[in-house]
């Protein structure tokens, strides 16, 4: 058995429970007794443990994706639940579920295939659509106001954030009033995402 390590982490001060719990965990797995203080350990055994807490890690990542495809699964459900009851948010069981709303100024798919037949094929939309953009790029850096956002692309974060500060509210819709060199390329997109906070 080789010499302790002589690095003296400690995880008495982290104040996260499941930290102190993926240490147990892999301690358990490794028959060692459970310290706080990686000290006390040999060199073979901090390496043991290291490869345990990175399964751990593995594991709970692969945990965490499941999960979050499953949320994806009843978000709609979670989002009819707050439009029929009319309610933002709700707070139990030390969290609080709240429906955060995102808006975003995106190139108006209506417009763009109002001139193609229903049954045009993906890549006749496809091309209306990068049309669409190539024309809103064009709109966008043809114009003092937008040219900023624009370079060979634009940015839809600056994009955003520019209509969000500086354009007026469509009275109609509560959403950012589309600038009149962008009526029929941009159209503003609201969708809503079930989120949650500790409470």
């Amino acid at each position: 058995m080789s010499e302790p390590a002589t690095k003296n982490n400690t995880f008495d001060d982290c104040d996260l429970d499941e930290v102190q719990g993926a240490m147990r965990d892999a301690y358990t797995i490794l028959g060692i007794p459970y310290s706080t203080a990686t000290a006390t350990l040999s060199e073979d055994d901090l390496i043991d443990l290291f490869i345990e807490l990175n399964k751990i890690a593995k594991r709970a990542s692969e945990a965490e994706k499941l999960a979050k495809k499953a949320i994806s699964s009843i978000d709609e459900d979670i989002i009819k639940y707050f439009q029929d009851k009319g309610q933002q948010k709700v707070t139990r069981r030390g969290m609080t579920v709240y429906l955060h709303r995102d808006i975003w100024p995106v190139v108006d798919r209506e417009a763009a295939l109002k001139c193609l037949s229903s049954d045009a094929s993906q890549e006749d939309q496809a091309a209306a659509l990068d049309n669409a953009k190539a024309m809103l790029l064009e709109k966008l850096s043809g114009d003092p106001e937008t040219e900023h956002l624009v370079r060979s692309s634009y940015s839809p974060q600056s994009l955003r954030s520019w209509m969000m500060n500086d354009c007026e509210e469509d009275p109609e819709t509560g959403l950012p009033a589309i600038p009149e060199h962008l009526i029929g390329l941009l159209a503003m997109s609201e969708s809503y995402k079930v989120r949650s906070r500790k409470s």
